[in-house]
């Protein structure tokens, strides 16, 4: 570089590499939203650290993982996050293991049916907790049942290996409910299945942005404190 290029430091504001993503916010939806999920998903591994606040408030912040790499879903090596280390270090008092928990986000494009239906822009980014993901995942019971009847259980046993919910030709519909009344949050989101939708010659053409994991990724010690 040169000297001219030389610049102040950006301000970063407050904002959370999440907003970066336009996330579509189906929780604040009433009722069921509609969708079908498009391309391969990415995940994100986040450490909640219990903190005391000067007024004596405790609140747990959210650390991103920078030693999980997300397209693949694996950690890179866990003894080089402090975190991990904290968690995994068979010498470390057991108030501490509890006291930190983590869990997984998974994030993926979407084609969001009342969208779609209104003529908008219909393919969003959209995030589930694990247990959502899950679920999403255990709809293939169903779809499988589905070509069962439609095509007989020989097609079907060849099909079910691409019972995927992303799947262009056998991929799914489905329903889910966030409730934020919920008394436990195992409670708190519901999901259905609709049915069996391959895409349409126009659905294939939607554009949507790849996620390929550098969203979600930490590369700095500001991107962590952020996260």
């Amino acid at each position: 570089m040169e000297w001219q290029t030389v610049k102040e430091t950006e301000s970063r504001g407050r904002n959370r590499w999440e907003d970066e993503l336009l996330l579509y916010n189906y929780k604040k939806k009433k009722g069921y939203t509609r969708m079908r999920l498009v391309g391969t998903p990415i995940a994100a591994y986040r450490h909640w650290i219990p903190l005391i606040k000067k007024d004596g408030t405790k609140v747990n912040v959210p650390i991103t993982c920078p030693k999980f790499e997300p397209v693949e879903g694996k950690f890179l090596d866990k003894k080089k996050c402090k975190t991990c280390k904290i968690q995994i270090d068979p010498n470390t008092p057991e108030k501490v293991l509890d006291r930190i928990r983590s869990n997984r986000t998974y994030y993926s494009n979407a084609i969001i049916r009342p969208l779609q239906k209104k003529g908008k822009k219909p393919v969003r980014r959209v995030r589930f907790p694990s247990s959502v993901a899950a679920s999403i995942l255990e709809l293939a019971d169903l779809a499988l049942e589905v070509i069962k009847e439609k095509f007989g259980k020989a097609k079907a046993k060849k099909i079910e290996k691409l019972l995927d919910p992303a799947n262009p030709k056998f991929g799914w519909d489905f329903l889910v409910k966030f409730n934020k009344n919920a008394k436990t949050p195992a409670q708190a989101y519901s999901v259905q299945f609709v049915g069996i939708t391959p895409l349409t010659k126009k659905e294939l053409k939607y554009k949507f942005i790849k996620l390929d994991g550098s969203e979600v990724v930490p590369t700095s010690k500001a991107d962590i404190n952020e996260s």
